[in-house]
């Protein structure tokens, strides 16, 4: 069984996550695609102007220390977290950055939920 924990993120808690400035909105859309035991892929709304996306995975019980992260291109709106552990629950963050990698705007899930492998 594989916990996931989606949990709204203020610009201040982000920082903590990845150190994000502050966002200017919160409309990017984050659904979990599929899930395994050590992964998940996330997909999320386009954001207009956006040079690549900055995704962060961190636990629920410690949302200052991320345990994955990865950046992806202008164009992609699905992608990977990967050495995820099981039965943790996590926090996932998707941010929208632009060339000079300030904060378009970024997003997270409102939601628990619980995937079952």
């Amino acid at each position: 069984m594989y916990f996931i924990f989606y949990h709204n993120y203020t610009a201040d808690g982000c920082k903590k996550v990845g150190d994000f400035k502050d966002a200017l909105s919160s409309d990017i859309e984050v659904s979990v695609f599929s899930a395994t035991s050590k992964s998940v892929i996330l997909r999320w709304t386009r954001v207009y102007g956006a040079s690549s996306y900055k995704v962060i995975a961190a636990p629920q019980n410690s949302p200052g220390n991320p345990v994955g992260y990865a950046v992806f291109g202008p164009h992609r709106v699905m992608g990977t977290i990967n050495s995820l552990s099981p039965n943790i629950m996590y926090t996932f963050t998707v941010a929208a950055l632009d060339n000079a990698q300030e904060i378009l705007n970024i997003g997270t899930i409102d939601s628990s939920s619980e995937v079952t492998l």
